[in-house]
């Protein structure tokens, strides 16, 4: 279910007749870190359509100019949400961000999948994954939660507490939370937390430098993680050739220090699953 526009998103829509989004964005705090289902009572907890507007013309340090701009106002803001433009077509390439110019740009990695037990497209889904882009990493973990959870968007879950049941979620990431203060007057690219102006990253502000938006994902992270542990299911976590920052966060996200991998060579990475595979195994017998 999606919300209604944060970036006067419904005119913007309204004027080309169609969405060009395929993602989704983060929700509005606290929903942000829980699975609650969508509810339409509660437009907080729906999902909204991802759609990097157009920017402005005039300031090559914008990343994604791909429409011109069709009013005279100076105001960067007005430029971005002006809504006739978008019925002109994007132009094509891609920017400096290695991005393809668009409302997709930077949505257009491969989807997340549902629950399977096909592992043949399981690995060839792994296989096909690249990074690209900043690092969100309780935007990650959220979705996954949300694959195991009996609740909306799939629902595809077993019931919490199930009988004979575990609930797994491995999380690997090679980078640490990012949220660069960059991109002209919007003081960010646009992402999952749209922009920074929009004010969806909780505890952080357009004047906040990059470290205090760090400090702030962080912090976002710690509480997911906890909500998470807090419906009993088990995290492990793996941090792969990553030696920047503390290991502390992800230790501490994992049900249990040993349940963390700190892989500073990516050739280790088979061993580290091979211990949580087996650790794994050990969960079930016991169980």
């Amino acid at each position: 279910m999606l919300s209604s526009p944060r970036i006067d998103r419904f005119a913007i829509l309204k004027a080309i007749g169609k969405s060009w989004g395929g993602c989704v964005e983060a929700r509005v705090a606290p929903y942000d870190i829980r699975d609650t289902a969508p509810d339409t009572n509660n437009v907080n907890t729906l999902f909204t359509p991802y759609f990097w507007p157009d920017e402005p013309d005039s300031n090559s340090a914008y990343l994604n100019d791909y429409l011109n701009d069709v009013t005279a106002a100076s105001n960067w803001k007005v430029k971005e949400q002006y809504s006739p433009k978008y019925t002109g077509t994007p132009r094509s390439g891609a920017n400096s961000a290695g991005y393809a110019y668009g409302p997709n740009a930077g949505c257009s990695l491969a989807p997340m999948m549902r629950l399977t037990t096909d592992f043949t497209s399981i690995k060839t889904a792994i296989d096909g994954m690249t990074a690209v882009g900043e690092t969100n990493i309780p935007m990650g973990l959220v979705w996954g939660w949300h694959t195991l959870s009996p609740n909306a968007p799939f629902a595809d879950g077993s019931a919490y507490g199930s009988q004979h049941l575990k609930k797994i979620i491995i999380l690997m990431t090679d980078g640490q939370n990012t949220f660069t203060n960059a991109n002209g007057n919007n003081k960010s690219m646009y992402d999952g937390l749209g922009y920074i102006w929009q004010n969806m990253l909780v505890g952080a502000t357009s004047g906040s430098n990059d470290a205090q938006r760090t400090a702030a994902m962080d912090a976002r992270l710690a509480q997911l993680c906890t909500a998470i542990k807090g419906k009993d299911i088990h995290i492990y976590t793996v941090r792969i050739e990553f030696t920047q920052g503390s290991p502390n966060l992800l230790q501490a996200c994992a049900t249990a220090p040993t349940d963390f991998y700190d892989v500073s060579n990516v050739a280790d990475l088979e061993v580290a699953f091979d211990a949580i595979a087996g650790s794994i195994s050990n969960l079930r017998i016991s169980h």
